[in-house]
């Protein structure tokens, strides 16, 4: 493996200062988004070192069109833009190099009897601490990580829909607020469960944690994702991944009539995110809203 030339290595660090400095809504990339991109960056460089290849913008584009799958090629394109930034050329990405952005699938929406069914039996078989972080994760959306970070009331009777429970959202680096969707917090005991969690997992609900307690924090969930595949029932196993749970809550909250701003605020995410992900909310319900509008009802 050649290392890239002079001017491609100037060019290739420009660039990933340009992209570290990127802001999204205000607040800096993730590192593990950061790591993605010099990833792709270095593949650029032997992309170009390999061929010998100048800076063009014909020669982005091919190694644009080398990457394959939508998340290389979207990544790609990034990078592209931001080398032909630093090297001083300008880059246009033609239409059919563009990933296409396809509807996500349609999910199935859980009843709530059966996440009940397979929580209790969930309950019975999993370690407590495991069990706490999905059980929350199921009765009020939040992502698996944001569990560990939950400011619990000593009271568990004051725990109901409606009340607010403060977290920090570690992936979208600020803090959140969740509440339940299922009056179960006392039913399965949701707070003693917590109690299994190893104390050194436990994350602050109002700054951001540290590297280290993040990195912590997602292994910890992982394990719980493995033991649930492990030792659940298969039908059990699959209504308890973290992401049916989070769709489940995002689908009961506006199956509710909740707006869907105070939705994507209770599932610590954007509006147009709540529409893409959830999009069989909003798929032909033109006609619906109409009558609504002239009648009262659809």
């Amino acid at each position: 493996r050649l290392p890239p030339p002079g001017h491609l290595r100037r060019h290739m660090r420009d660039a990933m200062e340009a992209i570290e400095q990127k802001r999204v809504r205000g607040r800096p990339l993730r590192p593990s988004t950061l790591t993605s991109y010099a990833r792709r960056m270095a593949i650029f460089g032997d992309w170009f070192t390999d061929r010998a290849a100048a800076i063009t913008p014909a020669n982005l584009l091919l190694a644009i069109e080398d990457e394959a799958n939508d998340k290389a090629r979207r990544e790609a394109i990034t990078v592209a833009k931001y080398l032909a930034r630093a090297a001083g050329v300008n880059l246009e990405v033609p239409a059919h190099l563009r990933p296409v952005r396809a509807l996500p699938p349609q999910r199935e929406v859980l009843a709530e009897e059966d996440v009940l069914k397979a929580l209790k039996h969930a309950e019975e078989r999993l370690d407590e601490g495991f069990f706490y972080c999905m059980a929350f994760s199921a009765v009020t959306g939040a992502r698996g990580s944001m569990a560990l970070s939950a400011r619990l009331p000593e009271d568990p009777e004051v725990v109901k829909p409606g009340y607010s429970i403060s977290c920090f959202d570690a992936k979208r680096t600020r803090p959140a607020r969740v509440t339940l969707v299922m009056d179960v917090w006392r039913e399965l005991h949701i707070w003693a469960h917590a109690d299994g969690v190893p104390p050194e997992l436990w994350m602050p609900h109002n700054r951001p944690p540290t590297d280290d307690q993040v990195v912590k924090a997602n292994a910890y969930i992982n394990l719980v994702g493995k033991d649930r595949t492990r030792k659940l029932e298969p039908w059990a196993a699959e209504i308890l991944s973290f992401r049916q749970l989070r769709h489940f809550v995002g689908s009961k909250m506006l199956g509710m009539g909740i707006d869907p701003l105070q939705v994507s605020d209770l599932l610590s995410t954007s509006v147009e995110q709540l529409h893409a992900r959830y999009s069989d909310h909003f798929r032909h319900r033109g006609a619906e809203a109409v009558g609504a509008a002239f009648y009262g009802k659809p």
